[in-house]
């Protein structure tokens, strides 16, 4: 089953022809005037590593301290390269996070989680 190498939250993301990933402002938290808060765009970014040509179902799902997920965004079928694995980089336009606290920012593999990345929000 293919696994997570690394994810991280950003502002930016973009490939580049030869095909690399150029990040800009990773981060892991983030301040906000008042709840509930309508986030800028940002990007979530992952390397995952699985068997040439195989092929597996991807979904990232963003859930708040306490309550149901917020977003629940569903990548579809992702086909692992000849170098065995997969560069992924998705962008969130317009989530709005009902309360401030710490979210959970979860990938997941065939309907499994595999990953989990935390974003601390604060009001202030």
């Amino acid at each position: 089953m293919p696994k997570v190498v690394w994810a991280l939250i950003c502002e930016q993301a973009a490939f580049t022809p030869d095909g690399k990933i150029v990040i800009q402002s990773e981060f892991a938290h983030g301040l906000f005037e008042k709840f509930p808060a309508t986030a800028s765009p940002f990007f979530v970014v992952a390397r995952i590593s699985g068997n040439p040509d195989e092929v597996f179902n991807l979904k990232v799902r963003i859930k708040p301290p306490s309550g149901s997920y917020v977003i629940i965004e569903n990548l579809g079928n992702i086909t692992v390269n000849k170098n065995g694995f997969a560069l992924l980089v998705n962008q969130f336009v317009t989530v709005v996070f009902p309360i401030p606290g710490k979210y959970s920012i979860e990938y997941l593999i065939n309907n499994s989680r595999a990953h989990t990345m935390y974003l601390a929000l604060i009001q202030g």
